[in-house]
């Protein structure tokens, strides 16, 4: 009989950690898997993709009850911070992996949700973090160190490269990938073009994705006149395609957990401009984009690409190598295999 595992997250669409929960389901097939999350566009990609699941308007204690006692797992995968803390509500016997996707501010720092996590850090079998940013910066470390398994994010290089291939878009210099939000600053990412534009480039650039900041975004485009170089794209299904047809992937994150489109830029030969937050700086290096702190060290970089041929195809041909020697180093689904046949109720 095959062994259950529900995977529950606290969100309504899809972007990092829900892409990584497809990848585990489609490819450990002698698992059973469910879907537990929020109601929300997220719903069209399960059903495309044969994916048993459980939608909720709120992501509650009881809601999550109906779901385990419906579905019986052996194993509750809960993703970030707010379904590991109601997971551990549940007062059944069932292990619990806590997988942290990203290193957000609470986790430097002693309060309501660090404390949180560090009550119930006893009640997870398992600590999973995408990158040793996430491990070294919890405050409370030393209550998970014991059980807490790095695991990088699963990448799936063929697949990348074929759907960069599965049509044709507009040709872009520059791309933001990832969700209008905080985290990935995107309000520094336009200041960054409007200093660009400033010196004199030429250039046309697409954010890609969607979130709560998007009208904001969408008005600080127009506030900075940037609109001519600017275009907002909002979700897309394929964001490969635009990565394909671009030159530079930039990255200006706040915080990060692993830096997964930065992985994806680099399959695609595309050098990447990024921040140092979370694993990005153990991806991108100096042979295949910048990890930048400052705003000129971004303008600098992206302006030495865009203006130096010679420049800009070393660091291209450098980036699918760089892809190449990463991939060696994630064995992803070998090690969550492993993780999930050691938990035992």
């Amino acid at each position: 009989m095959k062994k259950r595992i529900l995977h529950i997250l606290n969100s309504r669409s899809y972007s990092g950690a829900e892409n990584v929960v497809f990848s585990i389901i489609e490819h450990l097939n002698e698992y059973e898997f469910a879907y537990v999350s929020r109601k929300g566009a997220i719903q069209k990609r399960l059903e495309a993709h044969g994916i048993q699941y459980y939608l909720l308007d709120k992501l509650t204690v009881n809601e999550i009850k109906r779901c385990v006692l419906d579905f019986k797992p052996d194993i509750i995968h809960a993703h970030d911070f707010t379904a590991s803390i109601l997971s551990c509500f549940l007062h059944y016997r069932i292990p619990i992996i806590s997988h942290l996707h990203n290193n957000p501010p609470w986790i430097k720092k002693y309060g309501i949700k660090s404390f949180l996590y560090y009550f119930f850090a006893d009640r997870y079998k398992r600590v999973l973090v995408v990158s040793e940013a996430i491990l070294s910066e919890y405050v409370f470390r030393k209550k998970i160190i014991k059980k807490a398994v790095i695991i990088h994010n699963p990448i799936d290089f063929d697949k990348i490269s074929k759907m960069a291939k599965e049509g044709s878009v507009k040709k872009y210099d520059i791309i933001n990938l990832g969700r209008l939000s905080q985290q990935k600053n995107p309000k520094l990412f336009i200041d960054i073009i409007e200093e660009c534009v400033r010196n004199k480039l030429e250039i046309k650039v697409a954010m890609i994705g969607d979130g709560e900041l998007y009208d904001d975004v969408k008005s600080y485009i127009y506030e900075k006149h940037m609109e001519k170089y600017i275009d907002i794209l909002g979700f897309k299904e394929n964001p490969y395609l635009y990565l394909q047809q671009s030159k530079i992937l930039c990255i200006p994150s706040l915080w990060e957990g692993f830096g997964m489109s930065a992985i994806e830029a680099l399959v695609l030969g595309k050098p990447v401009v990024a921040s140092s937050a979370g694993g990005l700086s153990k991806i991108v290096n100096d042979s295949c984009g910048k990890i930048c702190y400052l705003k000129k060290e971004y303008v600098e970089e992206i302006m030495n690409l865009m203006l130096d041929k010679e420049y800009y195809e070393k660091k291209s041909k450098n980036a699918v190598n760089r892809a190449k020697n990463l991939q060696i180093k994630i064995n992803y689904y070998d090690n969550l295999r492993k993780i999930y046949e050691k938990i035992n109720r």
